[in-house]
C-alpha cells in the first residue's frame, strides 16, 4: 500500500499490480509487484519487486538466488528491472533515486528531475 500511495503522489500512471510474465522453462513465472507495461514489442515494459528482508524471503539465500536468476532473465529479454528493499520505503533519498529512474523511463527528464529535487510526494 505505500509503494502505491508514493507512486500515486509523485504522478505516475497506475501500473498493473501482481502482473504474470512467463517465461517458460526453466524459470517459470515471475510476478513483479507492480508492472507498467512498454508501448510495443521492442518495449517490453517496467517491473517493480519491492523485497521484504525477512529471513524467509530475500534474507533466505536461496531465494535470493532464485530471484536474482529470474530478474536477470527478465533484463537480457529486454524488461526494465528495479528493486526496492521493504526498508527504502521509508528512506526518502533511496526513493528519490528509484523514482528518478522510473520517471525517466516512463514520464520524461523534466518529470524526473521534478521528481528527483521536489519531495512533497513523499511527506
Amino acid at each position: 500500500m505505500k509503494l502505491r500511495h508514493l507512486l500515486q503522489r509523485a504522478g505516475f500512471p497506475e501500473p498493473k499490480w501482481q502482473y504474470e510474465i512467463r517465461l517458460g522453462r526453466p524459470v517459470g513465472s515471475t510476478f513483479p509487484d507492480c508492472f507498467f507495461s512498454g508501448e510495443d514489442e521492442y518495449e517490453l515494459g517496467m517491473c517493480v519487486y519491492l523485497d521484504g528482508l525477512s529471513e524467509h524471503i530475500h534474507g533466505n539465500p536461496g531465494t535470493a538466488a532464485k530471484d536474482r536468476d529470474i530478474r536477470d532473465e527478465l533484463r537480457s529479454r529486454g524488461y526494465e528491472v528495479i528493486e526496492i528493499t521493504a526498508t527504502e520505503l521509508d528512506d526518502r533519498d533511496a526513493m528519490a533515486r528509484h523514482f528518478y529512474r522510473l520517471a525517466k523511463l516512463l514520464l520524461s527528464r523534466d518529470a524526473a528531475r521534478r521528481i528527483r529535487s521536489d519531495w512533497s510526494w513523499f511527506e
